[in-house]
């Protein structure tokens, strides 16, 4: 299995969440998308990716990249949740 440097996330209308504590997604790779109609809970973190969520998702969290594009639409409540430092 070779390692990919572009990471899709194309669930459209997907929820993603976790059943107690904090969901942590991290990326090392170039590119993270996270498609449209998503409904996501927790933390994004992909220091070197172009970051780019579609339009009409709901991020109750964080996200953070290299560069991020929110798409029309989009809700992001941070919350109590915060990014770790580096």
């Amino acid at each position: 299995m070779s390692r990919a440097s572009v990471y899709p996330w194309n669930g459209d209308r997907s929820v993603i969440f976790q059943a107690g504590g904090t969901l942590f997604v991290y990326s090392n790779g170039t590119q993270l998308t996270v498609g449209t109609d998503v409904r996501f809970t927790g933390l994004i973190v992909a220091p070197d990716a172009t970051v780019n969520v579609f339009s009409r998702t709901a991020i109750i969290g964080c996200v953070g990249g290299r560069d991020v594009t929110i798409d029309t639409d989009c809700q992001v409540t941070g919350g109590t949740l915060r990014l770790p430092l580096q």
